[in-house]
């Protein structure tokens, strides 16, 4: 896959030596590969001790013991929304690996992006703030999407770029204690919901056929939060065909 790195050049193993007071790391990932990026973040720093969470309970529950003041959390292909209170209590702050570029903050980034025909598509890292998906970015990997691709296909690339974008931060966010270096790139205003997801899968009577195609390839996904694509005014719960 091509792809454009708009994050820092350098090489992430030429870090400063352990910083002091810096100790532990939350990591904050639903995906079943959490225990692959704990391990490479260990083999970047063997003597972090590293704290691998999937759930809101979970954090809570490691949140009540860690000492927060030596502690970094990095997130990485979760929708748990980490509390503005939580973040302050950070002494070494938190990064998120954002599945879509500053182009699609919010929900289901990939599905919003095959609904309007980008061109390219990626991973962003960035500092996490009360507001999600709007602290400054420090890193992000684009690739260009091909013709008549789908959200589900387009969110496997976006995961790719994150874990290439991971690969190259990770080993600079368990052995530096400053914050990365900001790039110069924005976020788009316009933030997209969970509830305008489930709006664009509630298919109009009318609906064309042309329109019934990109919201199939756009939001008819394989997750388990999808409601799948319906009719709300005839009751008709059965996904189109997709042929």
């Amino acid at each position: 896959m091509d792809a454009r790195n708009g994050s820092r050049g350098s090489d992430p193993t030429e870090s400063a030596d352990t910083p002091p007071g810096f100790s532990t790391v939350i990591l904050l990932s639903a995906g079943s590969g959490i225990k692959e990026l704990s391990t490479f973040l260990t083999k970047a720093r063997p003597d972090i001790d590293i704290h691998p969470v999937k759930s809101r309970d979970a954090l809570d529950r490691v949140t009540e013991y860690a000492n927060l003041s030596r502690t970094r959390l990095i997130a990485f292909g979760t929708d748990v929304v980490v509390s503005e209170e939580l973040l302050s209590r950070l002494g070494f702050g938190a990064y998120n690996f954002h599945p879509g570029p500053p182009d699609y903050p919010g929900w289901a980034p990939a599905s919003f992006a095959v609904y309007d025909g980008a061109r390219s598509f990626g991973a962003t890292a960035h500092v996490m703030t009360a507001k999600v998906d709007a602290g400054p970015i420090v890193g992000v990997r684009l690739f260009p999407v091909p013709p008549r691709m789908t959200a589900n296909q387009l969110a496997l690339g976006a995961l790719v770029a994150a874990l290439e974008l991971f690969r190259e931060l990770g080993p600079l966010l368990v052995n530096a204690s400053d914050p990365l270096p900001v790039v110069p790139l924005s976020w788009s205003r316009r933030k997209h919901t969970r509830a305008e997801f489930r709006q664009m899968c509630d298919l109009p009577p009318d609906i064309t056929e042309d329109e019934l195609k990109r919201r199939t390839a756009a939001f008819d996904i394989d997750e388990p939060w999808a409601p799948g694509l319906f009719r709300s005014l005839t009751g008709d719960r059965t996904p189109p065909n997709r042929s």
